[in-house]
């Protein structure tokens, strides 16, 4: 990894507070290292989520405390839900890195070989605290799977 999340989020506290959020010191974020379980969402908390492979950002995505499987368990099955990492892992074509893989292996495949950073965020600071540190992440760190094709320019 070729980034420091500590100061990451140090920058992105800079940005909330020009958003006028006076407490985004309450976050806090985890590292895992492959192999690594799929997290738990802590209660009251909602979270963003980011997946790495020898240092290059796959994914980051978000989920509320509503969504805690999303956190959690989605992005391991290819079947869970429209879009998720092991099914774009699954369908993507140009890197040998992924190639043999399939819907019976992707999960195990994934906790053995991705990194986790988690960022957490209370769930009394809000949804849109949340959404700006995607958005925030999405910039800084360009995952190379984020969004659909047709929104990518």
């Amino acid at each position: 990894m070729n980034w420091d999340p500590e100061q990451v989020l140090q920058d992105f506290n800079h940005v909330a507070e020009l958003a006028g959020v006076s407490r985004a010191d309450e976050l806090y974020w985890e590292q895992q290292t492959a192999p690594h379980k799929p997290p738990a969402l802590p209660r009251e908390f909602m979270g963003v989520y980011i997946f790495l492979f020898k240092g290059r950002v796959l994914k980051v995505g978000k989920a509320n405390v509503r969504s805690k499987g999303r956190f959690s368990h989605h992005h391991y099955n290819p079947n869970s839900s429209g879009s998720n990492l092991a099914r774009t892992l699954l369908r993507q074509s140009h890197g040998i890195e992924f190639s043999g893989l399939t819907e019976e292996t992707i999960k195990e495949w994934m906790q053995a070989n991705t990194d986790r950073v988690n960022y957490f965020v209370p769930e009394h600071l809000g949804s849109d605290l949340l959404n700006l540190l995607e958005a925030f992440l999405i910039c800084r760190l360009k995952p190379e799977f984020e969004g659909h094709d047709s929104q990518k320019r």
